[in-house]
């Protein structure tokens, strides 16, 4: 038969897929991988941020479910073991989700973290995307790396001078850790050029900002960098090398000591790591109580409050379980905590598969360097908050780690592989993806609740709530709306409105102590009947046994009908921790002062 005919923008026969085209798909995954870093800087506050680069979460998944559909998966098996083992990780996590009686929220995660089951879809289908793109992703990857690194340099540079201390465009240190050593060896990844010139300027600046910071663990991983890779690719010689590497050490060394002052030396203690065991001893005392599913993914403020019970709380296990403490700032306590133990040996047998990959001979830079700053970043992952922000970035570089050499050679002899589960399963995440995107971005407008805001936004935070009707945390954001609305007497909203949304959130999430919390507390304030009010503490205290601030807020409750013991024995349980918690001692002397009425 005749010989196929190709058209203006066909490949030729014989030209491998990464010579082709433009590499349109590349750019696009590069770029919605890297929005939620720019939509977080739409965020007033933290769970504004984390909504908006919840948005760019979303956007990624949607753009990587089209690249699997469209490219396949790779073919390699190392890596289609790992494809597999992450999709089992997934749908596992949806499974504990399902049984996690928190709902809704166990699909979205946490508010001001938002690592729901929806979430860990969509970075999954990020990094297999990245992974069959491959070396096609590298011009795309490597000059992105290269600008957002600068960026974040370019930022911290006046914020040392003006503070101390350096966040770049991120919320914290940590998370500019987490990003800078993750890109950090894929400033080199070109090979000449002005974008390797860049690179090779500014991977010693970004090690020396590290430092400075006071970023440790990511410092500590930039400057191994450094020394392992960085100085013989830049020195031809061996002495040369070693000099390089010496210089290396000095600048951080120097950048440390000159721009955060005590903040290394005296950071090196047990204290440097403040709540942290607390958090991990009680993901422990979380595991152990529901060792087969967990609490779902993000599940640790339910799980924790479930077993920080009044004997713990004496015995000084206390947790301010608030927005700051919604993760466990641990990788592993997450997963364990999330998904219960099945999940975390699905997890150990997903990162074993991974190194495996990464033991295949012959791959390329970009692969080499993805492997680098993925270990890297995972190394702040194990103390620290996997920031949303960071990690599909993370996904796209861990996929490019996956990318095995001549891959694209091989393509030519056999055709993508696409088994049978991936159209499905890629529309399923696009879905997923799409749901969390929609919903992160209607939260956003309603996050923060004021005397000011609120009651002009609460017929619209309610509508929201309706609209959505599964979403927990509308609800709850609805009540607080409302209840400044109510207080201000705004036209437009039913008598009690904040009391059904409250009651609306807590059956939802039937394991979140704060939504339970808001309704007692609500309850209390419409002064309905004790016994009502009563259910409603009862039903805040099964979630959270200690719950510190709704026993202060109880006791105030309890003065003001008279019932002066009971409420001087809830104010008693609580004031051994009253000094590490402002807002809690602020609950305390308002109780004092109704018993004193």
């Amino acid at each position: 038969m005749g010989e196929r005919r190709h058209g203006p923008g066909a490949r030729p026969p014989g030209k491998p897929r990464s010579e082709a085209g433009p590499g349109w798909t590349s750019v696009v995954l590069v770029a919605c991988a890297l929005s939620p870093l720019v939509l977080q800087l739409v965020g007033t506050d933290a769970a504004t941020a984390v909504d908006a680069a919840a948005v760019g979460a979303g956007v990624a998944g949607i753009a990587a479910a089209y690249v699997v559909v469209r490219e396949g998966v790779p073919i390699e098996r190392p890596v289609r073991t790992v494809a597999l083992l992450g999709v089992a990780f997934v749908v596992w996590s949806l499974v504990c989700a399902a049984f996690s009686g928190r709902g809704w929220s166990a699909f979205v995660g946490e508010p001001t973290n938002m690592l729901g089951a929806l979430t860990l879809a969509a970075l999954a289908a990020v990094g297999l995307a990245a992974a069959a793109l491959g070396e096609r992703l590298v011009q795309a990857l490597g000059r992105a790396a290269v600008a957002v690194v600068a960026l974040q340099v370019l930022f911290a540079a006046p914020q040392f001078v003006a503070s101390g201390t350096a966040r770049g465009l991120l919320p914290n240190s940590t998370y500019l850790g987490e990003l800078v050593v993750l890109l950090l060896p894929l400033l080199l990844v070109e090979r000449d050029g002005v974008w390797n010139a860049a690179g090779r300027v500014l991977a010693p600046a970004a090690a020396a900002v590290l430092a400075a910071a006071g970023s440790r663990v990511a410092a500590a991983a930039a400057v191994v960098w450094l020394v392992v890779v960085w100085a013989p690719a830049v020195a031809r010689k061996p002495q040369a090398a070693w000099l390089v590497r010496i210089g290396v050490v000095a600048v951080a060394v120097v950048g440390a000591a000159v721009f955060s002052r005590d903040e290394i030396a005296s950071s090196i203690t047990a204290a440097a790591l403040g709540e942290r065991p607390q958090m991990w001893q009680a993901s422990a005392w979380a595991v152990a109580a529901r060792p087969l599913l967990g609490y779902g993914p993000d599940g640790f403020v339910p799980g924790a409050a479930s077993v920080l019970d009044l004997e713990r709380l004496q015995r000084g296990a206390h947790l301010a379980l608030g927005p700051g403490s919604a993760d466990p700032h641990s990788a592993l306590a997450w997963v364990a905590v999330s998904c219960g133990l099945v999940g975390a040996v699905l997890f150990a047998v997903l990162a074993a598969a991974v190194a495996r990959a990464w033991r295949i001979p012959g791959r390329p830079p970009v692969a080499v360097a993805g492997a680098w700053g993925a270990a890297m970043a995972f190394a702040v992952f194990l103390t620290a908050p996997a920031a949303l922000q960071v990690l599909p970035a993370f996904a796209l570089v861990l996929g490019a780690s996956l990318v095995p050499g001549g891959a694209p050679a091989r393509s030519l002899q056999q055709p993508p592989s696409r088994p049978a589960w991936l159209r499905p399963v890629a529309y399923a995440t696009a879905l997923a993806s799409l749901a969390l995107a929609l919903n992160a971005g209607t939260r956003l407008p309603f996050e923060v609740a004021s005397a000011d805001r609120s009651p002009s936004l609460a017929p619209a935070a309610l509508a929201a709530a309706r609209a959505w009707r599964v979403d927990a945390h509308l609800w709850y954001l609805a009540s607080l709306h409302s209840g400044w609305a109510v207080c201000a007497q705004a036209p437009g909203i039913e008598p009690m409105a904040d009391l059904a949304a409250a009651r609306r959130a807590a059956s939802l999430d039937r394991r979140d102590p704060w939504y339970a919390f808001e309704a007692a507390r609500t309850l209390a304030f419409y002064g309905v009947s004790e016994a009502e009010v009563e259910a409603a503490f009862a039903e805040a205290f099964r979630r959270w046994p200690a719950f510190p601030i709704a026993r202060a807020e109880r006791a105030s409750w309890l003065a003001r009908r008279g019932r002066t013991e009971e409420a001087k024995r809830e104010i008693s349980l609580v004031r051994p921790v009253v000094a590490s918690d402002p807002q809690l001692a602020e609950a305390v002397r308002a109780a004092e002062a109704a018993l004193a009425r």
